[in-house]
């Protein structure tokens, strides 16, 4: 059976594991768009959708300029790619 968002209710703080495919889990993206407030992230099969508490935001986003400023430091080089999807193996 389909994955279809209009039956998916996820509260924040909530994830939600289903199998899936990768063409349901590119369909699902396609239907949601850019601007989102889910995380999703497809492994092995299993789709993993989840709506992020403001908590969860704010550790992130502090771990990250840890990070950053820790590899400036060092002189070390980094790209910031935030929540990109990768469709294919980048070696």
């Amino acid at each position: 059976m389909p994955i279809t968002c209009d039956r998916l209710t996820i509260l924040p703080g909530e994830t939600l594991v289903v199998d899936a495919n990768w063409e349901e889990f590119n369909e699902i993206l396609e239907e949601l768009g850019e601007k989102r407030s889910s995380r999703i992230a497809y492994q092995k099969g299993q789709l993993h959708i989840m709506v992020p508490l403001s908590d969860h935001e704010y550790a992130k986003e502090r771990l990250g300029d840890f990070i950053k400023a820790m590899l400036e430091e060092l002189d070390i080089e980094f790209c910031s790619l935030g929540s990109t999807t990768l469709k294919k193996l980048q070696c």
